[in-house]
Parts: structure tokens; sequence; C-alpha cells
């Protein structure tokens, strides 16, 4: 057996075990502190492949995870502990930890001006699941429930344009069980820009009733699942990634070019031909009036397009 394959397989049950224990609430990490240590995977592919020794290879990964280790556990500034009793032998916390990791329902809307012809959504998710779906009471309305810390939404106007700016108030996420389950509601007519710092999120966007013209995530670890329809000629999209499964899908009667820079990804690119390095495009593209531009910057992933 070739010793970059028992490299790998050393590295997959590492990380295996470390989400298990997780899990199991025996050790703790949160997923802030985990997203910006994504590129530890990259450094992971470069030992992988230096021509040396195996089991100089080993001790290059134990101790690239080692000081990883060290690096979460003495983050003092997010107030965590790497390593973590169980509940039941837990001390009990005081009251202003219990305020901020009590889990609570939080609302925000902001009113629909017909004036409005074009708005730009900025969104801090962090973690959690999110999700988004139609209204036309509002510009937007954000429903959102868990521990993870407040929102507020402020918004900027610029002629027939608006800003909303939809932040989290806490800047850290203080224990492993910070989560946030939020629902976006967006109005239809205006032209949407949304710009998005996924965080650790699970984003689960369906953005077929919008007219979309730019979509960027930004985000270490997450899935992320995008349904655009075709209300607009052109859409922008640009995923930037760590470690995520992306499921994008098109209308069929769209046209579609994919740009893909990535490390050790999977593909699922059905309707698609070739054109150069990098860069596919549907049958449809040059003749079709509604395109999607698609660019994909990601580490480790599974990519797959469906077209509906």
């Amino acid at each position: 057996m070739k010793s970059k394959d028992i490299f790998w397989g050393v590295v997959l049950v590492g990380i295996g075990l470390l989400f298990l224990l997780r899990n199991f609430d025996i050790i703790h990490f949160d997923w802030y502190t985990f997203r910006t240590l994504w590129p530890v995977l990259i450094i992971l592919l470069g030992v992988a492949l230096l021509p040396i020794n195996g089991f100089i290879r080993l001790l290059l990964t134990f101790l690239i995870v080692i000081g990883s280790i060290f690096f979460i556990s003495g983050d003092n500034d997010k107030n965590t502990s790497f390593f973590r009793f169980p509940e039941k032998f837990s001390w009990d916390l005081d009251k202003n930890d219990q305020e901020e990791t009590a889990w609570s329902k939080q609302q925000l809307y902001e009113s629909f001006n017909p004036g409005i012809s074009n708005a730009i959504l900025q969104l801090e998710a962090v973690a959690g699941k999110f999700e988004t779906t139609l209204t036309e009471d509002y510009l937007l309305k954000f429903e959102k429930e868990g521990n993870l810390g407040k929102y507020e939404l402020t918004r900027e106007e610029a002629g027939s344009s608006v800003i909303l700016n939809l932040n989290i108030k806490e800047g850290r996420i203080k224990r492993v069980n910070n989560f946030n389950k939020a629902v976006i509601s967006l109005h239809p007519d205006p032209v949407w820009d949304i710009a998005m710092d996924a965080g650790a999120a699970d984003v689960d966007f369906n953005l077929e009733p919008f007219k979309v013209e730019r979509l960027e995530i930004d985000g270490g670890a997450a899935s992320i699942k995008i349904r655009l329809g075709s209300l607009t000629d052109s859409t922008n999209i640009r995923i930037d990634t760590g470690a995520t499964s992306i499921l994008i899908e098109i209308p069929e009667s769209s046209g579609c070019e994919i740009h893909t820079s990535t490390i050790l990804t999977s593909h699922e690119l059905d309707g698609f031909i070739r054109k150069k390095n990098n860069v596919q495009q549907t049958e449809n593209f040059d003749e079709s009036t509604k395109r999607i531009f698609i660019r994909i910057d990601a580490a480790i992933s599974s990519f797959i397009i469906n077209r509906y």
C-alpha cells in the first residue's frame, strides 16, 4: 500500500474521530473558530505531495493537527475550551452567560417602498441554518430562533436603491451548542444583490421567485443549496468556500457558464461542454437571452449542478 494512501486514511480517520467526540460533547470547539482553520486542509494536502519519507510525512501531519488543537483550546478571546466534561459534570453558568446563551426568537422587518428598484442585502450568517422565502408585505422580514445572539438590521438609501445590513450583535460564539435557524423573506419586486458571510452555515436559498442580479457567498465549512430563476437577463454567482458541499439548481432554458478553481473537488455537471481549462458552458449558452455566470473557488467540495 502506498504511503500517501495511508496518510489520507489517517487524516480522514482523525477528522472523523474529532467530530464524533464533539457530537458526544466530550471535546469542544466552536464553528466560528473551526472556520478559520480550513486552510490547514490545504497544508495537509501539500504535506501529502511532498517527496519525503512516509514516517516524516505522518509526523508532520501529527504536529500540524496538534498545533491546530492548541490554537482552538488557547483561543481565550472567544472563551472556548477544547476539552469539555459531559453536561452532567459541568459547572453552573453565571447569570450573564445564561442570558447570552439562552434560546430565543427574534423578528426584524423593513417596510417596502414601491419606489425601491434595487436592494442590496449584506448578511452575516456565522452558523446555523438559513432559508429564503417570499413576502409581499415587507421589503425584508427576518425571523430567527437560536442561542447564537441577536441580530440588528440597518438601512441606507441612495436614490432608488437601498442597502440592508443584517449583522449579529454579539461578535463571538461562546459554546459548541450555539446555533441559529433563520428564515429570510424577500419582496419579489426589486432587483436583489446578496452578499453573505456564511461561516459554517447550512444555506438553503430558493431564489426562483426573485430578480437576483448577484449572489456572493463566503464561507469556511458549509452546506450550500441554491435554486435560481430566470427573472433577470444576467445572474452572477460567486462562491468562495473551504470544505463545502454545493448544489445549484438552474432553469434548463437559461444559458450557464461555470468557472471553477478547486482542490480535491468532485463535479457533477451534466449538460455542460468544456470550453477551456476550468470553464464549462451549457449547449444553449450562446443563443440564450437569460444567462447565469457561476464562479466556484473551493478547497474540498462536492459540486453538483442540476437543470430543471
